[in-house]
């Protein structure tokens, strides 16, 4: 392991076959542990993580919620794009050694690794949700590809403190992983006081398909969509089926050179709205202003483009190439190869 001037990698450490511990006292601001290869250790070694955990006070606290446990509320007013927190992760599992390891041998080498933690670093990941370690891994987990397409690449890395931050169907926050930094942006505004969530899954399925996937977390969704009238939880499911309906026949007659309606791109985003997809907006925003300027209408295909550059920096981050087109269609649609195409 690579070592720094100011603290040492520690490792590899308690090996079972290729895969041993690797630990840091103060990377990413608070310390890691990684169960992994040599080389991907390596690769973690020489990456960048940013953790703004110490540098500002959060505009967030903890707080207590019935049936739901710990959650996070907003302190102060969050706007829509505003980065609420960036974290590094506490722990990085590689992926198959985490389901293909025998249970006791796993257990074993988990609570070795959690160990190595800063006690402070500790006491926050064994306050996440589960009875086990292992069960905290898998259920507050999220996925990182740490070496490209190779076998070895995918991990499970926690992030504790976003373990915290309860599920909604419709949530105000969106999160990326950028680098093995986990961010989490406000997609709407948010008002001090409210509860803080994200989806735990993708919220583009209608509800009795929501709540199979969320089984895997051994609770039923209440959040406010999932407990609306009978009436409003059809509308919504009918909601989602047209989004998907008029998708499809958009990218149809697109594709094929057919007639589109002007218009078309732009009722999607309204559906889009209705259905409070906040956090889905930067795909339906950028195919509306494409079809705006085919048709030639300056003003639209400007404020649509512009609203879809916003969206996808909040999805996809700063670099987000999708995005910087986006940007050179709002501020010249007329130069844009899409402009009158349709005309």
């Amino acid at each position: 392991m690579p070592r720094n001037s100011q603290e040492e990698w520690e490792g590899p450490d308690d090996c079972v076959e290729d895969h041993c511990i690797f630990s840091h006292q103060t990377f990413g601001s608070g310390g890691l542990v990684m169960i992994t290869t040599e080389r991907v250790a390596e690769i973690v070694a020489a990456s960048h993580v940013v953790d703004d955990s110490g540098s500002k006070a959060p505009p967030f606290r903890t707080a207590q919620f019935p049936g739901k446990g710990t959650g996070l509320v907003a302190t102060k007013a969050i706007r829509k794009g505003e980065i609420i927190m960036q974290r590094a992760p506490s722990l990085l599992v590689q992926l198959g050694m985490h389901f293909e390891l025998a249970p006791e041998v796993r257990d074993r080498l988990y609570t070795l690794a959690v160990e190595r933690l800063p006690v402070l670093r500790q006491q926050t990941f064994m306050c996440q949700m589960g009875d086990s370690i292992y069960t905290k891994v898998d259920r507050n987990a999220f996925r990182l590809f740490l070496d490209g397409d190779r076998e070895q690449s995918p991990h499970l890395g926690s992030f504790p403190e976003i373990s915290m931050i309860n599920h909604d169907c419709r949530p105000n926050v969106h999160y990326r992983i950028e680098n093995m930094t986990h961010i989490t942006v406000a997609v709407r505004d948010i008002l001090p006081g409210e509860e803080l969530t994200i989806s735990y899954i993708h919220g583009m399925i209608p509800r009795h398909e929501r709540h199979e996937r969320l089984s895997d977390w051994g609770f039923t969704c209440t959040c406010p969509h999932c407990t609306m009238s009978p009436a409003d939880l059809a509308a919504s499911d009918a909601r989602l089926q047209e989004i998907k309906r008029l998708e499809d026949d958009l990218e149809k007659k697109l594709s094929g050179g057919e007639t589109v309606a002007p218009e078309a791109g732009g009722d999607i985003v309204k559906l889009y709205q209705d259905e409070k997809l906040y956090g889905y907006l930067g795909h339906a925003y950028t195919r509306a202003a494409l079809v705006y300027s085919m048709f030639g209408n300056l003003e639209k295909a400007k404020v649509y483009a512009a609203e879809a550059a916003d969206a996808l920096v909040r999805e996809f981050g700063a670099h987000s190439k999708d995005a910087e087109a986006m940007r050179k269609l709002a501020d010249n649609p007329t130069e844009h190869w899409s402009w009158e195409v349709k005309l």
